[in-house]
């Protein structure tokens, strides 16, 4: 007999289990549970477990593994099969085979296989096409494979004649063991199954399978015949919802009905849509009810438990369960007006990025914490389509105030593990880049093997970057494997003889050779060592690997790699034993598949990959903590609070890719229970639905993170929110502002967030200039300043005050690695190859060496373009130094003190040429040199009168411009010394806000007439517009001040005081 048992909650299901399942009676005998998961199994553990007080003797399986099993018991042939042939990564093999050896099978398979490169990894890819495709016929499609293998029905298309004619070629290769195939087992099973057949079960448990295919259920229903068999089935509805459709399915019918003029477009009229949610997106379970209730030996049981519609989510759940839709009943025709539920069990959140959904969903989990004080991390399950998309975001948000648990197919540590290996073994394929080589170092097995510690990374990446490394080992790599001239420049070579040199040679006097030195400290000579060492066991291994190898020498080479490369520790040993796992599993599969030729390396690369997917252990998918998961392996488990992430449009439903050779799309030929990964998803969301009993939440990203432009989402959250908004009063979507310091998230609200860190720094706000945040004494009133502090400290007040009184330094922060050698030169190198030209031409040093040397760098294009670059360069200092050098006469030196206000200024000034200061830069003059100047230029016209500060440098024009600072009156120069003297003072004790640009900008906008409150609003504006080449993205700014606030009275009252005396005395020549 099959019992039927259906609730529309699951947890009522696992109390019906505890009740009929009695056990065999003998110990020894376990029941059998037949589950759709492995997170269903954990979780029917623990519920048999709170309602019995323990759960043991229990077996659970998989419906493939337990069928399996069953044709062993059936049939004596199986009986001592642990695989079968058949199955599809074995098959694969089999195919590839048959293909290599037979290419007639198919003129358009022929032609695939011979274009272009890498035949054998076509052809792998093509065979695990055909050996999946195989697989979905044997189990859904059983009837053509019989139907082929007995000849008895002619087939007519093109890709059904060629693919009879190839499972044909492998029943003939098998033709020691050709009915191990799942449709000549079943086929065998249904005959086996009789009255008095004595079976190792006594009766079978089927629980919270959504669907089944029909080959399985039809098995399962004949076995019903000599033992019990109970259906564990989660039936949204209490109404026959058989024949509901959706509106849209609905529309469609009725289309193609009136397209075929078939006249019978007037029975659409009487489909139901019933529940609209239901309809879309309930046809998987729809047509699984379907077939069980087809079933003749079916007696039914009913555990309905009848939702509580005083929230949101209850009145969803009841709309689903009464079959209605928003208060209207489909069955008597009552309606009822829009409701008003204006609680949170209902939740839909639009947002910018995933980053974004993370930070709303750690804010709406606290909330509900605070709100529910009964509520349980572990009663909490997240699941998105794809989990691993949003992993490092939710480690880097949840951090430890929210405890969770990731259960990815693969974590970061086994998937870091796992494509180092892979990246190794595809050495010859790759160029080598810097980026690559630092990854493979920044392994903890690697770098333990070699003795790298995790803090020497960050120098191994500093002389990376130095030293100009960019890809590949040498020249001589550049042309074996990517037939390119093998120049050296910028390869790991060139770098590394620089480096190596540095240790022995001063890089001043390089180059030697060609090779520019850089300098290398003395306790950093065993770290380089290390470094060179890896690089030659790189190239060794990258020498050595051949493009292919038959299995043997491939588990033989990885093998080697291992011991070579790795020293595992701890659970790292248990991912190299799952490595050396996945190398005994592949090869036994294409032993079965009598698989001898050799394999290219991007097969075998792909094949390992696909082992190691399937080797990774799933533990602990239900643990006390928030538990975070792939839709799929959670399908169907209660939680009081489920958050579905990630439905976005096109990603979710998942589309279906579909074989162009699928000659069940090529026949139209569509059956009940057929496999539909779109309709599958949907039904995981419906499922999600009755699965939550408190608190459903979805999220999606629905703007665009830089232009803000609305984003669709998934179809199902669209029919989602239509429902809703089709029975609520109160709208569910909330969208999200861009930034988390949004001040809306600090309002008191409901969308009030947790986020201390932002919480604090908008309590605080960014220091005012009046306001002495920071405890900082003030400097000694007697105490000496050096006249080039009080210069670099107006050149840039917050860099100067970090730095100086801080000790917080910003440049260093982080390196970033190039990875191609370089085709242009960028801005900054540009200036300093100028710049640095302009100080050895000053210096009267050789141009000529310093070409050389900075030929030698690697910083410029290869030849012809590189020389132009340089040559630009070097012109552009020759014109300035051109131009300055006959003012470059009777140099002097100015050392003395200056006592002003109380403070001892120090000045020492070398420029000093006649009777001008003479400054030179490469560059365009800024307002952050002119102020920088005015300094020195203060402090030398209080002790030497008449002088004057000449500025040569680069105009708009790419000419050569100058300009003046006029002399100063000694007691005017002091009077205005005193005035920026007292200004550090005050900056040094509390940070100020006085950006050089745009104080001056200011100044000359007043000086203009125009309204102060204007211009700094357009200052506000411009500040973060990095085109504009603004101070905005500075660091040192942004980490002490809030433009929005900054740009007020106070800093316009510097800017005026401190750059009206400037204007004034600066002059054009």
């Amino acid at each position: 007999m099959l019992n039927l048992f259906q609730s529309n909650k699951m947890t009522k299901l696992a109390e019906a289990f505890c009740q009929n399942d009695k056990g065999s009676g003998d110990p020894l005998i376990p029941s059998t549970v037949i589950v759709q998961s492995i997170g269903l199994r954990y979780w029917l553990k623990i519920q048999i477990a709170e309602l019995r007080g323990v759960s043991a003797n229990l077996d659970f399986q998989l419906p493939a593994s337990f069928l399996w099993k069953l044709y062993q018991v059936l049939i004596p042939s199986v009986a001592d099969i642990e695989h079968s042939p058949f199955e599809k990564d074995r098959l694969t093999w089999r195919i590839m085979r048959i293909l290599e050896s037979t290419e007639s099978i198919s003129p358009s398979i022929s032609h695939y296989l011979s274009i272009g490169p890498n035949r054998n990894h076509r052809l792998y890819e093509l065979s695990n096409e055909i050996a999946a495709l195989f697989d979905e016929y044997l189990m859904y499609r059983p009837d053509w494979i019989l139907s082929w293998e007995s000849k008895s029905k002619e087939s007519k298309s093109h890709e059904e004649k060629w693919q009879s004619f190839l499972w044909n070629v492998i029943q003939q290769d098998l033709s020691t063991t050709p009915a191990l195939h799942r449709a000549a087992l079943h086929r065998a099973a249904m005959s086996g199954i009789v009255s008095g057949i004595i079976l190792p079960w006594q009766k079978l448990s089927i629980f919270g399978l959504s669907s089944m295919p029909p080959l399985q259920l039809k098995t399962f229903e004949k076995l019903s015949e000599i033992i019990d068999i109970d259906v564990y089935f989660v039936n949204p509805c209490n109404e026959y919802w058989g024949d509901i459709v959706s509106d849209r399915d609905k529309a469609r019918r009725s289309l193609i009905a009136w397209k075929n003029q078939s006249g019978e477009t007037g029975r659409e009229n009487y489909l139901e849509t019933g529940n609209p949610v239901l309809a879309s997106l309930g046809k998987l379970g729809r047509d699984y009810f379907d077939m069980l209730n087809e079933i003749d030996n079916l007696q039914s049981f009913e555990m309905f438990h009848e939702p509580d519609t005083s929230t949101a989510l209850g009145f969803a759940q009841q709309d689903i369960f009464s079959l209605s839709s928003g208060g209207h009943d489909h069955a008597t025709g009552n309606n009822s007006e829009k409701i008003s539920r204006p609680d949170d069990t209902i939740q839909i959140h639009s947002c910018h990025s995933r980053l974004r959904e993370i930070e709303v969903l750690k804010d709406e989990i606290l909330r509900s914490f605070s709100k529910n004080k009964n509520l349980l991390p572990k009663d909490i399950l997240v699941v998105a389509p794809d989990i691993s998309q949003y992993a490092s975001f939710i480690r880097t948000s949840f951090g430890t105030d929210i405890p969770y648990r990731i259960n990815e197919p693969l974590d970061s540590k086994q998937a870091m593990f796992f494509g180092s290996l892979t990246k190794l073994l595809s050495l010859p394929d790759l160029r080598m880049t810097s980026q690559q080589i630092i990854e493979l170092l920044e392994i903890k097995p690697i770098a333990r093997k070699l003795g790298i510690q995790l803090q020497d990374m960050e120098k191994i990446s500093r002389w990376v970057n130095e030293s100009a490394i960019r890809w590949e080992l040498d020249g001589e790599s550049k042309e074996k494997y990517w037939d390119l001239p093998p120049s050296q420049e910028n390869t790991w070579r060139f770098g590394l003889d620089r480096l190596l040199l540095g240790f022995v040679m001063d890089q001043r006097e390089g180059p030697w050779k060609r090779v520019q030195p850089i300098e290398i400290r003395n306790e950093d000579a065993p770290l380089l060592g290390k470094l060179c060492q890896f690089i030659s066991d790189i190239d060794v291994l990258r020498d050595g690997l051949k493009d292919d190898y038959p299995i043997e020498g491939w588990q033989e080479t990885t093998k080697k790699l291992l011991e070579t490369f790795y020293e595992t520790e701890d659970q790292e040993i248990l991912l190299e034993n799952l490595v050396r796992s996945a190398l005994e599993d592949l090869s036994s599969e294409i032993n079965t598949g009598e698989y001898t030729s050799e394999i290219s390396r991007v097969t075998f690369v792909e094949a390992l990959n696909r082992k190691f997917q399937s080797k990774s252990p799933q533990t602990g998918l239900i643990s006390g903590n928030v538990t975070i998961s792939d839709l799929l392996p959670m399908r169907g488990v209660p939680y009081r609070m489920i958050c579905v992430l990630g439905l976005n449009e096109s990603e979710f439903p998942r589309n279906e890719n579909v074989n162009s050779f699928d000659l069940r799309d090529k026949k139209k030929d569509s059956r009940k229970g057929d496999r539909s990964r779109s309709n599958d998803d949907k039904y995981l969301f419906l499922e999600s639905i009755l699965a939550t009993e408190e608190i459903f939440y979805v999220s999606y990203v629905g703007k665009n993170a830089n232009q803000n432009l609305t984003k669709s989402p998934s179809t199902t959250v669209t029919e989602w929110v239509e429902y809703l908004r089709s029975a609520f009063k109160d709208e569910k979507v909330v969208t999200h502002s861009l930034n988390p310091y949004d001040s809306r998230y600090y309002q008191g609200d409901r969308h009030q967030t947790f986020s201390t860190t932002w919480f604090k720094a908008l309590q605080e706000r960014r220091p005012h200039q009046t306001q002495n945040r920071i405890p900082i004494p003030q400097l000694k009133q007697d105490s000496a300043i050096d006249v080039s502090d009080l210069s670099s400290f107006f050149r840039h007040p917050a860099k100067h005050f970090l730095q100086k009184r801080l000790g917080v330094y910003f440049e260093d922060e982080e390196i970033s690695l190039k990875e191609t050698e370089p085709f242009e030169i960028n801005f900054l190198d540009d200036f300093h190859i100028a710049d640095d030209a302009l100080e050895i031409l000053l210096k009267n040093e050789s141009i000529e060496a310093f070409r050389q040397k900075t030929i030698n760098k690697g910083i410029l294009p290869a030849g012809a373009k590189g020389s132009d670059l340089l040559e630009t360069a070097l012109h552009r200092a020759e014109r300035i130094y051109s131009t300055a050098k006959p003012e470059l006469k009777e140099q002097r030196e100015l050392k003395t003190e200056l006592v002003l206000d109380s403070h001892s200024l120090t000045i020492d000034i070398r420029n000093i040429y006649g009777d001008q200061i003479i400054l030179t830069q490469v560059g365009r003059l800024k307002a952050r040199q002119i102020l920088a100047a005015w300094v020195f230029h203060l402090a030398v016209c209080s002790v030497k009168p008449g002088l004057e500060t000449k500025f040569i440098y680069r105009g708009k024009s790419e000419e050569t411009e100058t300009k003046k600072i006029k002399a100063v009156d000694p007691e005017m120069a002091v009077k205005n010394l005193s005035t920026l003297l007292q200004i550090y003072l005050e900056g040094m004790t509390t940070p100020l806000f006085i950006p050089p640009e745009q104080a001056r900008k200011f100044f000359t906008e007043s000086r203009l007439g125009k309204n102060p409150r204007n211009t700094l609003d357009k200052l506000v504006e411009d500040w973060g517009n990095e085109q504009i080449f603004s101070d905005g993205p500075d660091e040192y700014w942004n980490n002490l001040f809030e433009a929005t606030e900054s740009f007020n009275e106070n800093f316009s009252d510097y800017a005026i005081k401190i750059w009206d005396p400037i204007e004034g005395a600066l002059s054009n020549e």
